[in-house]
């Protein structure tokens, strides 16, 4: 199923939008929108689906999800219950407008953090204990606009120097990842992208590199904490995820349109990187649809 695109175009006249949901689900359809979106979980458990990763979350979590990155939340109301059988859940939402997206806005020297923070924010991205930065975004709706985009900013900068985060949505879903610094690297992640359907060679790879291919796998695994192998293995199956929530794509299919060339290798890669089969992938995501 292709993505809602939620339309949030009230927000471009403001710099920020705080929501609080008490004792209310969050949006549960697969949706999508313009917006940059933090998501406080003050008192909550459930899971949430961010292009195609799927994790769960709880009481204490941050979620940053980024702009037209698709996701959707199921809530676990059963296990919200209190004793006297009523809910009490609490989530604060803080959607930033277009002063925190606009590549001419975050220009001065001492925000560059929060920009590089936002431009990873495309693959999603889950910070867990973050106490002193959960409890400044629960406050967030007391406050006066004034005073809440100052409060962002700096619930941002506590986000920045947090060291337990997750990226949630693999480079391959996404449609534009966060380009290398570097301009080797960068020749070699055009290369990638754009030949991950087929064959990716190694050796031509490092020679984008200007390295030999045992240099460069060393500096490659260096960079980005994986292999060469695992990191194309990864573009694909962030790209076949992609296919498979679409409708008119089987796993057959979705397997030779992401570059893998057996079904085989694809089904054990698909189920030792998300645990689980590429057919229990498509169920439990139409099953959260269907509620």
């Amino acid at each position: 199923m292709n993505p809602e695109f939620l339309d949030r175009s009230a927000l471009h006249n403001r710099s920020i939008s705080v929501t609080r949901y008490y004792n209310r689900e969050l949006i549960s359809t697969w949706h999508y929108h313009e917006q940059v979106e933090i998501v406080g979980i003050i008192n909550n458990t459930g899971t949430i689906f961010v292009g195609d990763s799927i994790e769960k979350y709880e009481s204490g979590d941050i979620v940053m999800i980024g702009k037209n990155l698709p996701h959707m939340w199921q809530n676990d109301v059963h296990n919200n219950r209190i004793e006297n059988n009523h809910l009490e859940l609490e989530v604060v939402t803080i959607h930033l407008g277009n002063i925190f997206t606009n590549n001419d806005t975050l220009v001065f020297p001492e925000l560059s953090s929060l920009k590089n923070l936002v431009e990873l924010s495309g693959q999603g991205i889950a910070f867990y204990k973050a106490e002193g930065a959960l409890k400044k975004i629960k406050s967030l709706y007391k406050l006066d606009v004034f005073q809440q985009l100052l409060a962002v900013i700096d619930i941002m900068n506590d986000l920045v120097s947090l060291s337990q985060y997750e990226l949630l949505c693999s480079i391959g879903f996404v449609e534009k990842i966060n380009e290398p610094k570097e301009d080797r690297l960068q020749k070699v992640h055009d290369y990638l992208m754009n030949n991950f359907h087929n064959k990716v060679d190694l050796i031509k790879a490092s020679e984008r590199a200007n390295m030999n291919p045992s240099s460069f796998s060393r500096y490659f695994k260096q960079m980005y904490g994986r292999t060469f192998s695992q990191y194309v293995n990864e573009i694909r199956l962030g790209y076949a995820c992609k296919l498979l929530l679409k409708d008119q794509f089987s796993v057959t299919e979705a397997c030779f349109e992401s570059g893998f060339n057996n079904i085989s290798n694809f089904n054990k890669q698909f189920k030792r990187y998300y645990k689980m089969s590429p057919k229990k992938y498509v169920q439990r995501f139409n099953s959260t649809l269907a509620h």
